[in-house]
Formats: C-alpha cells, sequence, structure tokens
C-alpha cells in the first residue's frame, strides 16, 4: 500500500543544563502545559517508530502492471468554500495518468458541502468531482457521508445521485442506491468489494416517512446479517469495505482533540478558543454528536462490524469522515483514512497506528 502526500519531518528536543532548584516553577508550569497537549493530534507527519516513507519504490513504477490500485479521497464537501482545488487537480492529473481500466477511484463521502443542489456552489462542488470521473480510465464510484444527507435527506441524497448519474451517462456511479444501506460488487477472483452507507444506519428513521421504501433491508438487524454473510462468503478474498466513517480512528471523531481546538476557533470548539475546547472534549468522549464514535448508535455500528470482520483474513476498512490522513493495522484488518480533500484537522498516531498526517493528500492502496 503506498500513502500518497507530501511529508515533512520536524524534531526537537528539550535540554535542561540548569539546577533543579532555579527551575522549580518553570517545572511545574511545564508540566501542567504537559497536562494539557501530551498526546494531543497533530497535523504534524507521524509514524512507526520514526520511520520515514518519503520515496516509496513502488511509487508511480507503472513500467509493469502487476496489481490493482484504489484510488481514495473523501470530505471534498467538508468545507463551504468546496474541495481543495490544487489538491483535487493532483489526483486527477495522478489518477489519469497512472489509472488503467482494472483500477478503482472512490470519493469517500461528504462529496459536496450539503445536498441542495440549487445552490450554484453545490452544483459546481459535484461538477468538479465528476470532472475527474471523466478522465479516469477505470471504475468510479461515490459513496455518501453525512452532508450528503444533511439537508434535504433522504430526498436530496437522491437527487445527488440522480444528477451525478445523468452527468456521466451511466447508472451505479452512487453506491449505495436510493439510500440504501448496502452494495456488493464481485471484482474478481480476489477481491470484493462491499460499500456500506454507515450514515443510513444512524440516521433518525422517524423523521422521512418514505426511508427505506426502495430497499430490500428494511431494520437495522437485517442489514447486519447480511453484512456478516457477504464477509463470510468472501473470506478467503480481500474485503474491501468502504464507509464513510471509520472502523478505528486517532482523530478528533475518536476521542482525540488537536492542539488547534484550544487556541483556534472553529465549528469544533463552538469558535471559542480555551473555553470551546472543553465542549469538544465532553461531546467526542461522552457521544453526544451522533457523528462520533463514542455515540451510542455509531458505537453499536462500529462494534458489530469490528465482531463480523473476524470471519475474513484480509479486510481494509477504507473511508473519510475525519479531515486527516492515516493508516492503522490490526491482525486481519487495515484502516485506511483519506479525509483531507477540503479542511485538514490533525491526528494522533496511538498504539495501532502506522501513520498519520493533519496535511493534504490522497491515497492509493495496491493490491498485488
Amino acid at each position: 500500500m503506498a500513502l500518497l502526500t507530501e511529508i515533512t519531518l520536524e524534531s526537537s528536543y528539550f535540554s535542561n543544563t540548569k539546577n533543579t532548584t532555579t527551575l522549580k516553577y518553570k517545572y511545574l508550569i511545564f508540566s501542567l502545559l504537559s497536562l494539557l497537549f501530551i498526546g494531543c493530534a497533530t497535523k504534524q507527519s507521524r509514524y512507526l517508530d520514526g520511520h520515514t516513507w518519503r520515496q516509496n519504490s513502488y511509487v508511480n513504477q507503472r513500467s509493469v502492471k502487476n496489481f490493482k490500485s484504489i484510488y481514495l479521497l473523501g470530505n471534498t464537501g467538508a468545507s463551504k468554500r468546496g474541495p481543495n482545488s490544487a489538491l483535487l487537480s493532483a489526483f486527477k492529473e495522478y489518477t489519469e495518468t497512472n489509472g488503467v481500466k482494472d483500477d478503482y477511484l472512490v470519493f469517500l463521502g461528504d462529496n459536496i458541502y450539503n445536498n441542495k443542489l440549487k445552490g450554484n456552489d453545490n452544483k459546481s462542488q459535484i461538477d468538479d468531482l465528476l470532472d475527474v470521473f471523466k478522465s479516469f480510465k477505470g471504475e468510479a464510484l461515490m459513496i455518501p457521508g453525512e452532508n450528503d444527507w444533511n439537508d434535504k435527506g433522504l430526498k436530496g441524497l437522491e437527487k445527488v445521485e440522480d444528477y451525478a448519474e445523468e452527468v456521466l451517462g451511466k447508472d451505479n456511479t452512487f453506491q449505495p442506491e436510493n439510500g440504501c444501506p448496502l452494495e456488493v460488487i464481485d471484482v474478481d477472483d480476489d477481491t470484493e468489494i462491499i460499500i456500506i452507507d454507515s450514515q443510513w444506519y444512524i440516521e433518525d428513521w422517524s423523521k422521512q416517512t418514505d426511508f427505506n421504501d426502495k430497499c430490500q433491508l428494511k431494520t437495522r438487524a437485517q442489514f447486519l446479517k447480511l453484512l456478516s454473510s457477504e464477509v463470510r462468503k468472501a473470506r478467503h478474498k480481500n474485503v474491501l469495505i468502504f464507509m464513510h466513517h471509520p472502523l478505528y480512528t486517532n482523530g478528533i471523531y475518536g476521542g482525540e482533540m488537536s492542539g488547534n481546538i484550544l487556541v483556534k476557533p472553529s465549528p469544533e470548539n463552538l469558535y471559542i478558543p480555551f473555553a470551546g475546547a472543553l465542549w469538544t472534549f465532553v461531546r467526542t468522549q461522552g457521544g453526544l454528536s451522533k457523528q462520533d464514535q463514542f455515540n451510542p448508535l455509531m458505537n453499536d455500528l462500529m462494534a458489530q462490524i469490528k465482531i463480523l470482520t473476524n470471519q475474513a483474513e484480509r479486510v481494509f476498512i477504507l473511508s473519510a469522515h475525519e479531515q486527516s490522513m492515516q493508516y492503522i493495522e490490526h491482525p486481519n484488518l487495515r484502516q485506511i483514512i483519506s479525509g483531507t480533500g477540503s479542511k485538514t484537522e490533525g491526528a494522533r498516531l496511538a498504539k495501532d497506528g502506522h501513520f498519520s498526517t493533519g496535511k493534504s493528500g490522497f491515497a492509493e492502496l495496491r493490491l498485488f
């Protein structure tokens, strides 16, 4: 797997040549500050054991095609201003140059700021993504996140789906279709794609009377049963699960706070530096928002997926949601987060992380 992002490393050390008595109070202040900042998520690039992947030997080696590439970018609509134009341009150039017929390109949700297409900004945002699709030689997919649901719910989501497929002149680009929770693509003898609309699971179904009307799966229990069955059937393949919300994360939605949230006004701290960070802490740790991993409904979904993915030998969870890039490993499972499509936020490496950065980039998974 190659993670493609601008990488820089910085290091520093703390030295003390003065006597203990002189530094007594300074040390106390330093300790108090450490309690606030130690272990915070950061935008700096972090690597397991300090290893650097600056020059990965696989990058841009297309002379011999002996692998399948999955190109990943999410959260292009996380900002009202739309996608990071320089990043999207680089993503288009890279995938257009390197992508081949058997490859996949996936936008991982929060594709536009909201699903009301009447606004010129929203329409131009999705047009920018569809322009990337048009130049790609392989299969291109778009999956939903919370922003794709956030304005008019199911009706708005279906309008985005219809518009994308009308512009491209083909069906099955926006998956799963019709606001349903699950889609399975049998790629070949070695690879199975499972697409989950994780926002479907945590939506308030009572507010939409026509919810699930076009879906075979009518309940969360039915969804989990079918998902378990599909993973079990594909247990000897590479199982690629695309879903907007990550199963594992060391970012803010997983309870890790960035130092920027303490000092910089942002939606995450209610635009109130320092004092607003308390709200962020209570929200993330208490699961007050259904977008956070500790929320009961979200936690239930993730707990179930963790159990059922144990049935397969090689599982890849491919997500966004977090506005960072992360690579996390578990014995039979790899979590890739590629969520810097518009804004960026910090993340930690933590015990299972192999890579994290709050810098803009995209990811490429290569299956050999």
